[in-house]
C-alpha cells in the first residue's frame, strides 16, 4: 500500500516518509510545525541521531517507514496531560488506518511518550516501557518497543549509551527475522541445571560466585518470620547456573533432611574456610533473608549495583534487566516477559521450567556483569579507589546495621499519633473557619470521596481558592506548577507547595497556620500513620471484620517487634550521597517544633544510649580546601567560626567586636537596629539571629548562587526574608570576604565544559555528558552540579568511611552502628561506655587515611561534633569529648 493510497484524511494529518513495503514502522514524536510543514517526520538533528544509530547497528533506510502520530501540537496544549490526551487521541482513528495499511510491516518502533501513547492508546511513561515488547495483538498489525525520542537524547547527551544499547537489542531482533521469541531466556541454549547436591563444588571450589535468591514474601519484609527462601542460584561461569530448591512444598523432592543437608553445605561453600569470593546484584537484601537460615557470606566482594553505578551513575534505572540490557547484548530482555507477568511477591506459584530460566538468568547475568564491570571501573584507578575503600566497606556495614534496626518506642508512638490527631483537627477548624462561605460552597461537594469531602486543604483547587481566589486573600503567586509554569500567565496555575511557595506568605496569620497544619498532616501520614484496626464493624454473624491496614512507620513494624529496618542505599542518587527507604531515614524531620516530638520516639535498645556524630561544617570545609579559599582556611586552622566571620563582614564590622556580642546584655545600638530587622531588645540576641543569618549566606553562596536564587532559598530552608537591595550587597560582601570562591566556579565550570565530568578530592567521578546539551538550561544544571557535586560526595563519603572503619573494628555487642541519618552516624553503646564509644567514634571521623588511601592531605582539620542521649530528641552535644584512638582500631587494615 503507497501513501497514495491512503484516506486524504490520513495523509492531511500523518506525515509519512520512507517505503511503504519497509518491516519497521516507526512511530515518531510529535513534530514542530517547521518540520510538519516542510513535509518531514523529525528534525533534521534528531533525523541524523537515528540514522547514526541505527547505521552502527547494521540498519539501511529502506529498513525504515516513519510516520507522525498527530499533527503539531498547539501551544495550548503543552503543559497539560489532559490537552495532550485529547488532542493526540483526536487522531487515533486515522493513525490506526496508516497503521494498518503497511503489509510488510513486522515490527512497530515508537519513539517517546507522545508516539507510544499513540501506538499503545494509553498513557506511558517511556523511561519504563522503553526496550521491552509490546504484543497487543487487538491494536498492533506486529511487536512493537519503544526507544526515547531523539529529540530527547539531544538534549540529554547523558542517555546516548542506552540509546545505543536499545538498538542493539533492536538488531537481536532483525537477525531473527523479528521473532520476539529470541528474547526469551527459556529459548536460547544455556546450561542452568536444578541442583540438589553441591558436594561436588565443594570438592572443586570455583575461583568466584555470582549469588542471587528467590523468596516467598507475600508483601512482607526479609525481617519477618514469614519470609521463605525458596530458591538460591549460583553461578561460576558464563552461561552455566546452578539453581537450587530450599522449599519441600515448592520441590516436593527435596525432603527436609536434604534441605538439611543442602544448608550445611551452603554454609561451608560460602564461609571462611573456603573464602570463595561473591559478588551478587543488590546482594544486601538477600544477604538478610540468608542469615536467617545461618548461611554467612565471608567474603562479599563485589556489588553489582555499586559497579553499575562506578560505571554510570546517570542510569535511569540501575535494576539488573536494564544493566544486562546496556552491557550483555545476547542477554537483553531475558526477564521481560517474566517480570512483566509474574506477581512476585507469590514466586512459589511460578512453575519450574520458567523458574529455571529466569533465576539462572539473573545469577548469570550477574556474573557476566561483574566481569565486565570490574574491568570498566577499574580502568580508572581512582574511581575503582573509591568503589574499594567507600562503598563496598559502606555496604557491608549497612548490612549489619540494617539487621539491628531502630528501635521505637510503641507508647511514644501512639501518644504521640493522638495529639497529631487532636491538633490536626483543631488547626482544621480554626482554618476552615476562616474559609469565606462563596468558596465552601463551591468546593464542599468537589472531593474525590464522596459529598461533602471537597473542604480538604489536601485539594490544590481549595487551597488555590483559599489562598489566591478573589475570595480568598488574593495573594500574588511567586511559584507555578512545574507543568504550567511557561503556560501563558492566565493558565499558569500556582503552586502549594509547603516547602517552595507557602513561605514567601507566613507573615499571613492564616498562611501561617496552613503551613503548621500541613505539616501536622504531613507527619501524622507519612511517619507517624495508624496501627490499624476495625474500619467496618461486623453487623451479620458470617460477615468477617474489615481493618485498616497500617500505615506510617506501624507498616514496618513485624508482629510484636518494637524495630523498624530501614534499607540504606549507595545507588539512589546521582551524586552517591547516602539514602535510605522503608522508611526514608533521609526525610526524618531534624528542625521545627514537630521535630522534636517525633525524635522522642527513636530510643536505643535496653541497656544501651544513643551517640550522634556528624562533620562539623563539612562542605564549607571541602569547598573551602577545593577552591584553596585561604581566608576560609585561616578561619578553620585557628579553630575559628566561620558563621561569626561571615556574619561580622556581612555587617562591615570587626570580627572581634562581633564575637564580643555573644554573650553581652547590653541593648542594641541604634546603627544596629536597622540592620536587625526586629526587635532583638540585646547584643547577645543580635548576635544569635546574625550568626544564624550567616548559615544561610555560606550555604546559599558556597556554590555561587545569584542573588535572587539566594532570596528564595533563605526564606524557603531558613524561614529569612531579605530584600532585593540587602540579598545584592550581601552576595558582593560574601565574595568580597572569600575571594577564591569566584576563581573555583569558574575553574570548575570551565573543566566540565571541556572534559564533561569532575572528580571529588578522593578521585570519585561525577560524569556530567549533558553538558554537551544545546539547552541552556540543562547545562546550567550540569554546572552547578559540577560545583557542589564533588563538594557533597566527599563529605558524604568521610562519613561513610568513618561509619565502616568503626563498624569495622568495634565490638558489636558493646557499641555498634545504627543509622546513617542526614550524614550523621548513629551508634548505640553499653551504659557506661558511652563517654568512651564517642571519643572512640569521634576518632575515626576525624582520622581518615587520606594521605595513604587517596593520596591527598586537609589543608585545615576535619572535626566532627558527638551528642550522646536517651533518645534522639535529647542528644546532649558534648564538647568535652575527646578523640581517642580505640585499642581495637586495625592499623593494618587502614594500610592495607
Amino acid at each position: 500500500m503507497s501513501t497514495t493510497e491512503l484516506p486524504k484524511s490520513v495523509t492531511d494529518n500523518l506525515n509519512i516518509m520512507g517505503s511503504p513495503l519497509a518491516e519497521v514502522v516507526v512511530v515518531c514524536d510529535t513534530p514542530p510545525a517547521n518540520v510538519w510543514e516542510a513535509g518531514q517526520v523529525m528534525s533534521g538533528q534528531a533525523s541524523q541521531l537515528f540514522g547514526r544509530y541505527a547505521e552502527a547497528s547494521g540498519f539501511t533506510k529502506e529498513d525504515f517507514v516513519f510516520i507522525t502520530p498527530c499533527p503539531p501540537m498547539p501551544d495550548t496544549c503543552y503543559g497539560s496531560a489532559k490537552r495532550e490526551n485529547a488532542f493526540i487521541s483526536s487522531f487515533q482513528g486515522e493513525f490506526r488506518q496508516a497503521l494498518q495499511g503497511f503489509a510488510n510491516a513486522k515490527f512497530v518502533l515508537f519513539l517517546g511518550a507522545t508516539a507510544g501513547r499513540q501506538t499503545l492508546n494509553r498513557p506511558i511513561k517511556i523511561t519504563k516501557i522503553r526496550g521491552q515488547i509490546a504484543k497487543d495483538t487487538a491494536l498492533l498489525p506486529c511487536p512493537a518497543m519503544g526507544l526515547l525520542s531523539p529529540a530527547h537524547v539531544l538534549r540529554r547527551p547523558e542517555l546516548t549509551d542506552i540509546y545505543e544499547a536499545d538498538f542493539r537489542q533492536l538488531a537481536i531482533l532483525r537477525d531473527a527475522d523479528w521473532d520476539i521469541g529470541v528474547l526469551d531466556q527459556a529459548t536460547k541454549v544455556v546450561d542452568y541445571e536444578w541442583c540438589v547436591d553441591i558436594s561436588e563444588l565443594l570438592a572443586n571450589p570455583p575461583k568466584v560466585i555470582s549469588l542471587d535468591i528467590e523468596y516467598v514474601t507475600r508483601g512482607r519484609r526479609w525481617y519477618s518470620d514469614k519470609v521463605k527462601l525458596l530458591i538460591l542460584q549460583i553461578s561460576y561461569k558464563p552461561g552455566h547456573a546452578l539453581v537450587i530448591p530450599m522449599d519441600p512444598k515448592y520441590w516436593p523432592q527435596l525432603t527436609y533432611r536434604h534441605r538439611a543437608i543442602l544448608l550445611q553445605q551452603l554454609r561451608k561453600l560460602f564461609g571462611a574456610e573456603l573464602n570463595i569470593p561473591v559478588t551478587g546484584f543488590n546482594l544486601k537484601g538477600d544477604l538478610h533473608v540468608l542469615r536467617k537460615e545461618r548461611i554467612e557470606i565471608a567474603n562479599w566482594l563485589h556489588d553489582c549495583i555499586q559497579l553499575v553505578f562506578s560505571t554510570d551513575e546517570n542510569m535511569l534505572t540501575k535494576s539488573l534487566s536494564e544493566s544486562t540490557r546496556r552491557w550483555i547484548a545476547d542477554m537483553a530482555g531475558y526477564s521481560d516477559a517474566f517480570d512483566q507477568g509474574v506477581d512476585k511477591n507469590h514466586m512459589d506459584r511460578v512453575p519450574h521450567a520458567d523458574m529455571l530460566a529466569y533465576s539462572g538468568g539473573d545469577s548469570d547475568a550477574t556474573l557476566r556483569l561483574t566481569q565486565l564491570l570490574v574491568r570498566a571501573v577499574q580502568r580508572d584507578t581512582r574511581q575503582w579507589n573509591c568503589y574499594k575503600k567507600v562503598q563496598m566497606p559502606a555496604l557491608r556495614t549497612f548490612f549489619e546495621m540494617e539487621q539491628i534496626g531502630l528501635r521505637i518506642d510503641k507508647m511514644a508512638l501512639r501518644a504521640l499519633q493522638g495529639a497529631l490527631a487532636i491538633a490536626e483537627k483543631e488547626q482544621y477548624s480554626e482554618l476552615i473557619s476562616q474559609v469565606s462561605p462563596a468558596i465552601r460552597r463551591k468546593h464542599i461537594d468537589a472531593g474525590s470521596k464522596g459529598p461533602g469531602t471537597g473542604l480538604s486543604f489536601s485539594r490544590a483547587d481549595f487551597t488555590i481558592d483559599c489562598l489566591f481566589g478573589p475570595d480568598g486573600l488574593k495573594l500574588k503567586p511567586k511559584v507555578f506548577t512545574d507543568s504550567t509554569a511557561k503556560l501563558p500567565p492566565e493558565e499558569r496555575v500556582p503552586s502549594v507547595s509547603l516547602k517552595d511557595h507557602l513561605p514567601y506568605f507566613d507573615n499571613h496569620t492564616f498562611v501561617a497556620q496552613l503551613i503548621e497544619y500541613q505539616q501536622l498532616q504531613s507527619m501524622r501520614t507519612k511517619y507517624v500513620g495508624a496501627e490499624g484496626g476495625v474500619l467496618i464493624p461486623t453487623r451479620k454473624k458470617d460477615q468477617a471484620p474489615v481493618y485498616g491496614d497500617p500505615t506510617g512507620f506501624w507498616k514496618y513494624f513485624e508482629g510484636d517487634d518494637d524495630r523498624i529496618h530501614p534499607s540504606f542505599l549507595l545507588h539512589g542518587t546521582v551524586t552517591g550521597r547516602s539514602s535510605s527507604r522503608e522508611p526514608n531515614a533521609q526525610n526524618f524531620p531534624k528542625r521545627g517544633k514537630l521535630a522534636k516530638a517525633f525524635r522522642k520516639i527513636f530510643i536505643p535498645t535496653e541497656g544501651y544510649r544513643f551517640i550522634e556524630a556528624d562533620l562539623s561544617q563539612a562542605e564549607i570545609r571541602i569547598a573551602a580546601w577545593m577552591a584553596n579559599e585561604t581566608s576560609m582556611i585561616e578561619i578553620y586552622a585557628n579553630g575559628g567560626d566561620i558563621h561569626e566571620a561571615t556574619a561580622a563582614a556581612v555587617m562591615g564590622i570587626p570580627l572581634a567586636e562581633f564575637q564580643s556580642w555573644k554573650h553581652s546584655k547590653s541593648p542594641v545600638p541604634q546603627q544596629f537596629a536597622v540592620a536587625a530587622s526586629m526587635d532583638c531588645g540585646t547584643l547577645e540576641k543580635l548576635y544569635k539571629l546574625k550568626r544564624y543569618q550567616a548559615k544561610a549566606v555560606n550555604f546559599g553562596f558556597l556554590y555561587g548562587m545569584g542573588w535572587r536564587k539566594f532570596m528564595a532559598y533563605a526564606k524557603t530552608d531558613y524561614g529569612i526574608t531579605f530584600t532585593e537591595q540587602e540579598s545584592r550587597a550581601i552576595r558582593e560582601k560574601f565574595f568580597s570576604q572569600y575571594a577564591r570562591l569566584p576563581a573555583w566556579h569558574k575553574a570548575m565550570r570551565e573543566f566540565v565544559q571541556k572534559h564533561g565530568y569532575v572528580r571529588a578530592l578522593h578521585g570519585a567521578l561525577r560524569n556530567l555528558p549533558n553538558i554537551l546539551s544545546p539547552d541552556e538550561s540543562i547545562q546550567q544544571d550540569c554546572e552547578r552540579q559540577a560545583i557542589n557535586s564533588p563538594v557533597q560526595r566527599f563529605a558524604s563519603d568521610i562519613g561513610l568511611m568513618g561509619m565502616s572503619r568503626f563498624g569495622r573494628d568495634c565490638d558489636w555487642d558493646i557499641m555498634r552502628p545504627v543509622a546513617f541519618i542526614h550524614d550523621a552516624v548513629v551508634l548505640e553503646a553499653k551504659i557506661g561506655r558511652e563517654d568512651e564509644a564517642a571519643g572512640y567514634l569521634k576518632w575515626y571521623m576525624q582520622s581518615t587515611p587520606f594521605k595513604e588511601w587517596f593520596g591527598i592531605t586537609p589543608p585545615i582539620p576535619i572535626v566532627s561534633d558527638v551528642s550522646i542521649g536517651d533518645s534522639l530528641a535529647e542528644m546532649e552535644e558534648r564538647s568535652d569529648i575527646v578523640a581517642t584512638m580505640p585499642e581495637f582500631f586495625r592499623k593494618e587494615l587502614d594500610a592495607a
